[in-house]
């Protein structure tokens, strides 16, 4: 979108309130107090404006800034960058009252997550607030020397004494006043905040801001997505620094991210995503209910194992969300259970965000599955499983045993006198690994059942 954030309405303070169309202070009822309009104090405070000044809100906590593009950009710094780590944003309006208490708990988690998680700030200056951008701008050019916290702190500390200025000048005066209190070099000071340039990092605030649906201040985001229910009297251990860790996801072993949010179809519906892709889908309140349809069909097998509602007891190899675990838990209650995953935190993610239906007895094992699955029926003190589901890895990528007869066989032996094993099977075009591990079941199971996606076929097949 266009912003109306350009030279002119920042000079007078105010902003069209139809080109933004947010709530102040994150109330949707409230409306603009201000619309752009022209003055003849404008003229006075861009007569000094410099082109060759700029500023932008990205710094590291050395107080270095520096002007940076969209792509990979996440505002102002307020702890050492954790490359692969998630990223806790506050989006904010300096003459927000409410951001003025949330800004310094913001700040404390900051500290508390050096190290572990990336905590940035992002301009919103809302349309309500007359003075937000000008306010903005004082920011940006402290920042230029390294006093973004400080700035952005006097300002909320004095909300009272700027909030209500109608005169550009004066407003522009008590603003250096504030400069030089911080020790900053005055002059530069105010020639960086009349730039012309000093705009583009609140402009590209705001209008990433709209994109990912921020609607008032102060907003928390992770991950840029808006995290909800979190208010600005929120403790910093119990809520700030708990929250953004489990909104951030995880990160595994490979490099990759594994998140989990809501699938966007359903009250209650979750989806866990590992590199961006979907893997999961859990039904919290409804754990009987299976989505993905492979999965279904695997369920549909461990529904024929025994009479309804009987327990069985069940090794799932691959964890992912859990799903069959709360499956098989909510339609036969009393089951044994083992989950085994080689992704040292994804279990204990799955199951803080996503937590096991009530009474699951289900044992959760870090470690290769093919290593771990002798000694899986000791653990559970069972003769053998009832059902293993083998859910690991897909394609010419996958470990070279899950088409290895050897294996099959192992899983055999593991299982009970009426067990099954369920296989999820993905391949490459022309399913050149199923070959080769229907080959290998065939060699050790006396029925080997396949059900196909028509869609893994060419039309003609």
């Amino acid at each position: 979108m266009t912003s109306p954030l350009n030279r002119r309405t920042l000079l007078l303070g105010v902003v069209p309130a139809a080109a933004l169309g947010l709530s102040a202070c994150g109330s949707s009822s409230s409306q603009p107090s201000a619309s752009a309009s022209a003055s003849g104090s404008a003229s006075t405070a861009a007569t000094s404006a410099s082109a060759s000044a700029s500023a932008s809100a990205s710094a590291d906590p050395s107080g270095t800034a520096s002007a940076t593009a969209d792509d990979g950009y996440v505002g102002y710094r307020l702890n050492r960058e954790v490359p692969g780590a998630g990223t806790a944003t506050l989006y904010t309006d300096y003459q927000c009252p409410y951001c003025a208490k949330a800004e310094p708990k913001f700040e404390e988690a900051a500290k508390k997550l050096d190290g572990i998680m990336n905590v940035t700030v992002r301009h919103m200056p809302l349309n309500m607030h007359a003075n937000a951008v000008p306010a903005a701008l004082a920011v940006e050019a402290a920042t230029a020397q390294g006093k973004h916290v400080e700035m952005a702190n006097k300002l909320f500390n004095t909300q009272n004494d700027w909030k209500n200025i109608k005169e550009r000048d004066k407003l522009r005066t008590l603003f250096n006043d504030y400069a030089k209190e911080l020790g900053l070099n005055v002059e530069e000071f105010d020639k960086v905040l009349l730039a012309s340039d000093t705009v583009k990092p609140i402009q590209r605030d705001y209008e990433h801001a709209v994109k990912i649906g921020v609607k008032g201040t102060p907003t928390f985001v992770v991950n840029d997505k808006v995290v909800e229910g979190l208010d600005s009297s929120s403790s910093v251990d119990d809520d700030l620094v708990s929250t953004f860790k489990r909104e951030a996801g995880v990160k595994l072993s490979g490099g990759q991210r594994a998140e989990i949010h809501p699938d966007g179809f359903s009250d209650h519906g979750h989806v866990l995503e590992i590199g961006g892709a979907e893997q999961s889908h859990v039904d919290v309140q409804n754990p009987d209910y299976v989505f993905y349809e492979y999965l279904r069909r695997i369920a549909n097998a461990v529904d024929a194992l025994a009479t309804a509602g009987e327990p069985i007891t069940a090794a799932h190899l691959g964890a992912g969300a859990l799903t069959l675990v709360r499956y098989i838990q909510a339609t036969r209650p009393g089951s044994r259970q083992v989950a085994v995953d080689i992704e040292p935190e994804l279990m204990g993610f799955v199951t803080d965000r996503l937590p096991l239906p009530a009474g699951t007895d289900c044992q959760l094992v870090v470690g290769d599955a093919r290593e771990q699955l002798a000694n899986l029926p000791e653990l559970l003190g069972v003769p053998g499983f009832d059902a293993i589901i083998l859910d690991i890895f897909t394609g010419m990528d996958a470990p070279a045993h899950l088409a290895n007869r050897d294996f099959y066989r192992e899983l055999k032996d593991t299982l009970s006198e009426r067990g099954v094993v369920a296989i999820n099977v993905g391949d490459d075009a022309g399913l050149p690994f199923f070959q080769l591990q229907a080959t290998a079941m065939l060699e050790v199971f006396d029925h080997v059942w396949c059900l196909c996606e028509s869609s893994t076929f060419p039309p003609d097949t």
